[in-house]
């Protein structure tokens, strides 16, 4: 396999040639607007140990994108002939069964924040748009997923600026999303992709394409942008819909951060959910 192909929206990087047996794949889906490089750094993690990882990131556009439209569909269909020669794919009919039965075979998945949460929902509606679902054994959540929220959106609109700007233009972003939430129906903001990705990022039970496994859910209790109430709302909602959790939390690390601080927990706390992959 070449160094790097790119399949649709997803830029494949093969196992590094000292990785033990290979055969293993994991799909990372970025945080919003994130560039390659820095959702490329955690693929080499799955590359020194035999995975082939497909790394896409999310856009600003994605919020705006019906899920399984023809956009979408569009947008992935160069990655299926991939999925399908490395058998990461089945009929949409057969997905829970064959889960079922094969439980510890497929893809890991690991996403980022609330935006890598959407890339996924699109990507898993418009394979069951074509009748096929992806093959699934366990999920790894990055700072995700969070709900629709003022003071995030607040934070997530201001990232980035320095110390000085921040806190004037927070002020002038939170007073305009706080006018918007005023005119926004309570229906309109819980179908909002953010709200409706989550859903999907978590449980097993959807009409229109599922994701399957266990759930690792890595969060800070200082996180701004996606706060820690949030992730631990959707991880009861896991609980109760009869998903497996285990949590890994950490006290003083940012938003899709937490490996700049804490790389070696972060990594052997993945490791020990995949089984020593």
């Amino acid at each position: 396999m070449p160094e790097q192909v790119t399949v649709g929206p997803f830029t494949v990087l093969p196992p590094a040639d000292n990785s033990p047996a290979k055969g293993k794949f994991v799909l990372l889906f970025g945080w919003t607007d994130s560039q390659f490089k820095y959702v490329a750094k955690y693929a080499e993690w799955y590359n020194q140990r035999g995975f082939t990882a497909l790394v896409t990131t999310a856009e600003y556009q994605d919020t705006h994108n019906h899920m399984g439209n023809a956009t979408t569909v569009s947008l992935f269909q160069e990655t299926i002939p991939f999925l399908r020669e490395h058998g990461l794919v089945v009929s949409a009919a057969e997905s829970e069964s064959d889960h079922r039965a094969n439980p510890n075979e497929g893809s890991v998945l690991h996403l980022f924040s609330n935006g890598g949460c959407i890339r996924m929902r699109q990507f898993v509606n418009s394979l069951h748009a074509q009748g096929l679902a992806l093959r699934t054994r366990a999920v790894v959540l990055d700072s995700a997923p969070g709900h629709l929220s003022v003071p995030g959106g607040t934070a997530f609109l201001t990232l980035g600026l320095n110390k000085w700007l921040r806190p004037v233009a927070s002020l002038l972003v939170y007073a305009y999303l706080s006018g918007v939430w005023m005119m926004t129906s309570e229906e309109q903001w819980k179908s909002h992709p953010i709200e409706t990705s989550a859903v999907y990022a978590v449980s097993e039970r959807h009409e229109d394409g599922n994701v399957f496994g266990p759930r690792l859910f890595i969060y800070s209790e200082v996180d701004q942008i996606v706060p820690a109430m949030d992730t631990k709302d959707w991880i009861r909602f896991a609980r109760e819909k009869g998903v497996s959790v285990t949590e890994l939390v950490f006290s003083d690390t940012e938003h899709v951060q937490h490996v700049r601080k804490r790389k070696d927990e972060y990594w052997a706390a993945v490791g020990r959910f995949l089984g020593s992959d």
